[in-house]
Protein backbone atom coordinates (compact mmCIF):
# COMPACT_ATOMS: atom_id res chain seq x y z
CA UNK A 1 0.00 0.00 0.00
CA UNK A 2 0.96 3.29 -0.66
CA UNK A 3 0.83 5.74 2.14
CA UNK A 4 1.49 9.79 2.18
CA UNK A 5 1.47 12.04 5.55
CA UNK A 6 1.81 15.99 5.19
CA UNK A 7 2.83 18.09 7.87
CA UNK A 8 2.80 20.71 8.96
CA UNK A 9 -0.94 21.00 8.86
CA UNK A 10 -1.54 24.32 8.94
CA UNK A 11 1.29 25.40 7.37
CA UNK A 12 3.24 28.81 6.79
CA UNK A 13 5.90 28.70 4.48
CA UNK A 14 6.69 24.84 3.43
CA UNK A 15 5.14 21.79 3.32
CA UNK A 16 6.89 18.30 3.90
CA UNK A 17 4.83 15.57 2.10
CA UNK A 18 6.46 12.11 3.17
CA UNK A 19 5.80 9.03 0.97
CA UNK A 20 6.14 5.36 1.61
CA UNK A 21 6.19 3.19 -1.27
CA UNK A 22 7.15 -0.33 -2.53
CA UNK A 23 8.28 0.93 -6.13
CA UNK A 24 9.88 3.14 -7.56
CA UNK A 25 7.60 5.30 -10.21
CA UNK A 26 6.79 9.17 -11.61
CA UNK A 27 3.90 11.15 -9.74
CA UNK A 28 2.43 14.49 -9.93
CA UNK A 29 1.59 16.49 -7.04
CA UNK A 30 -1.17 19.46 -7.40
CA UNK A 31 -2.91 21.54 -4.80
CA UNK A 32 -6.10 23.57 -5.49
CA UNK A 33 -6.99 26.15 -3.94
CA UNK A 34 -10.74 26.38 -2.41
CA UNK A 35 -12.28 27.03 -5.96
CA UNK A 36 -10.39 24.54 -7.53
CA UNK A 37 -7.53 27.15 -9.14
CA UNK A 38 -4.33 25.05 -10.13
CA UNK A 39 -2.12 27.05 -7.89
CA UNK A 40 0.87 24.33 -8.08
CA UNK A 41 1.50 21.33 -10.31
CA UNK A 42 4.61 19.56 -9.84
CA UNK A 43 6.38 16.01 -10.83
CA UNK A 44 8.62 14.33 -9.23
CA UNK A 45 10.04 10.73 -9.44
CA UNK A 46 9.75 8.03 -6.38
CA UNK A 47 12.92 6.01 -4.83
CA UNK A 48 12.64 3.06 -3.29
CA UNK A 49 11.37 3.12 0.26
CA UNK A 50 10.72 6.42 1.68
CA UNK A 51 10.94 9.89 0.02
CA UNK A 52 10.45 13.43 0.88
CA UNK A 53 9.54 16.56 -0.94
CA UNK A 54 9.70 19.94 0.54
CA UNK A 55 6.92 22.30 -1.32
CA UNK A 56 7.01 25.78 -0.41
CA UNK A 57 3.52 27.60 -0.16
CA UNK A 58 5.38 30.76 1.17
CA UNK A 59 3.46 32.63 -2.04
CA UNK A 60 0.08 31.20 -0.98
CA UNK A 61 -2.57 33.65 0.86
CA UNK A 62 -3.97 32.48 3.91
CA UNK A 63 -6.89 29.39 2.88
CA UNK A 64 -7.86 26.24 2.38
CA UNK A 65 -6.43 23.99 -0.23
CA UNK A 66 -6.48 19.85 -1.60
CA UNK A 67 -3.21 18.82 -2.00
CA UNK A 68 -3.50 15.79 -4.60
CA UNK A 69 -1.01 13.34 -5.14
CA UNK A 70 -1.32 11.04 -8.31
CA UNK A 71 0.99 8.58 -9.93
CA UNK A 72 -0.34 4.92 -12.03
CA UNK A 73 -0.83 3.26 -8.48
CA UNK A 74 -1.91 6.18 -6.10
CA UNK A 75 -4.11 8.59 -5.78
CA UNK A 76 -3.87 10.78 -2.38
CA UNK A 77 -6.25 13.63 -1.94
CA UNK A 78 -5.62 15.44 1.67
CA UNK A 79 -6.77 18.89 2.74
CA UNK A 80 -3.92 21.01 3.66
CA UNK A 81 -4.49 24.97 5.17
CA UNK A 82 -2.09 27.82 5.14
CA UNK A 83 -1.89 30.10 7.81
CA UNK A 84 0.03 33.71 7.67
Amino acid sequence: TNELSVFPNPASDHLILEFKTPMSEPFQVMLTDAVGKLVLVKNYNFTDGQSQLLIDVSYLPAGFYSLKAKSESMLNIIKVVVQK
